[in-house]
Formats: C-alpha cells, structure tokens, sequence
C-alpha cells in the first residue's frame, strides 16, 4: 500500500488489471469500513430475528398441515371451528396466551372467513419481515381501534402491575434479601421462582397492542445505566452481568422479556 496525491493505492490487482479496491482518501477508506461495519450489524440482527422466527412459523405450518390432515381421515372439525382454532392458534402463537381473549379470536375469525389463505399468508409474511416489531402484523392480528382492544390493553397492563408488585413484595424484599444472605442454599429456589414469575408477565402482549418495545428497552438501559454506576467491588456477576447486557444496545428494540429474564437469571 503507498499513498500518492493524498489517496492511498492498494497492490491488490484484478485479471484484467483494474485495482482490487479503487485508490481511496484516507477519510473515503475509513467511511467504507464504517458502512461495512454497519451492515454486519445489520445483517446479525435480521439472522438473529429471522432465527426467532422460525420456530413460530414451523408451529404455524406444522398446525395447519396437522388439521388438514385430520380432516381428510373424517376427524376434522366444521369450517366455522377450524377457523376459530387457525386464530386463537395463531394469536397464541405470535403474541401469547394472552393475546387470545375472546373478542380478538372473533375479529380475527371474522378476517379469516372472508378469505382464509390469503389472510394467513399475509400475517406469515408480515411476522418473517420484522417479527412483533410490525405495524402490518398488529393491524392484521388485532382489532383496530376499538374499545374492546383498550380494555384489553388497560387489563393487561393493570395485571403486570399488580403481579408485579406482588413480586417485589414477596421475593424482592429487604426482608427476604436478609434470609438469601443468611441462607445460601435457599438461593436456587428463590431464582428459580423469580425468574418463572417474571417470564409469565404478559409484557409480550403488551408491547404488540401499544406497538412499542420500550416497556423492554427502558428497563435494559436504566437496568445497564445502574449496573455502571454501582462502585466496583471486583465481583464476576456484576462483570458478567454487564458483559452480557452491554453489547445489546442495538437489539434492544428486538430482545424478548424471557430472553431478557434468561441473562438476568443466568448472573
């Protein structure tokens, strides 16, 4: 490599003579390698959402075929049942439990009636796009607008808080922090059980009906933001911990509350 006039040249030559990669300012280097960078990032982020996908999608697939099937052998159900099960299946599917009340599997039964394969080729195409992170696949799966879907929305978010709460209560307490110090063998189980409290929160449903991952986002970042301030005391966890939260920034908008509740448990 030599630099001329201000550009740098490479000896890096192609059959037909031409540069490997053109002569090239120092400044229009370092903005290649940046791009470069920026779309590796990219690139891991869709690979790690289309992953997570997947599973979802084969479920999907694998009930449809399994019903189809049934229905072939004389055991399948009326059209009217084997829609409403196609939607509460795949509101349970892509959005939880939880998402499958009663007034979302009849609007969504009510899509589906008028044309079922392509409405069911739309919401699997919108969830491998962006996943949850997905306007379309909200509006695709959820009643719009509608009073029912802010009852819901206002039930779900009443439930996290009172549930919550109840877990501080019970397994965040000073008191109970003293009995873990004093009592080192009872700490698997009191783990164990937080962590499985805190996946059954329905912040999943939530997120998809207010079409904002920042119920997940806002807590890593105040979550990372304390963990930096807290003095060093040399402790591995709380390296750990870090190590483990710090390189997400930019998944943050993707990352699941269990997978969120999976690092945390693993510290």
């Amino acid at each position: 490599m030599s630099e001329t006039a201000d550009k740098l040249y490479f000896n890096g030559l192609k059959p037909d003579g031409s540069y490997g990669m053109p002569p090239k300012t120092p400044q229009e280097l370092a903005a290649h390698i940046w791009a470069d960078r920026k779309r590796e990032k990219t690139l891991v982020t869709q690979l790690e959402q289309a992953l997570k996908n997947t599973d979802k999608v084969v479920d999907i697939v694998n009930f449809l075929v399994v019903q189809s099937l049934a229905c072939l052998v004389g055991q399948g159900l009326s059209r009217e049942e084997w829609i409403e099960a196609l939607a509460r299946h795949l509101l349970t599917t892509i959005l939880g439990a939880e998402a499958a009340g009663e007034g979302n599997v009849r609007e969504l039964v009510r899509k589906l009636e008028v044309e079922t394969q392509p409405e069911v080729e739309k919401i699997v195409r919108a969830f491998l796009r962006k996943g949850l992170g997905n306007h379309e696949l909200r509006e695709l799966l959820l009643p719009q607008k509608t009073d029912e879907t802010t009852n819901y929305r206002e039930s779900l978010r009443q439930r996290i808080q009172h549930v919550g709460l109840a877990i501080t209560r019970e397994l965040l307490s000073p008191e109970q922090a003293l009995v873990l110090e004093s009592t080192p063998a009872a700490r698997a189980a009191w783990l164990a059980k937080l962590c499985q409290q805190l996946r059954e929160l329905p912040i999943e449903s939530l997120r998809a009906l207010r079409e904002t991952n920042n119920l997940v986002t806002d807590s890593i970042r105040e979550l990372v933001a304390r963990l930096r301030a807290s003095p060093d005391t040399g402790s591995d966890w709380l390296t750990g911990l870090i190590h483990d939260l710090d390189p997400t920034p930019r998944l943050w908008k993707s990352i699941a509350w269990p997978t969120l509740i999976d690092i945390l448990g693993r510290n």
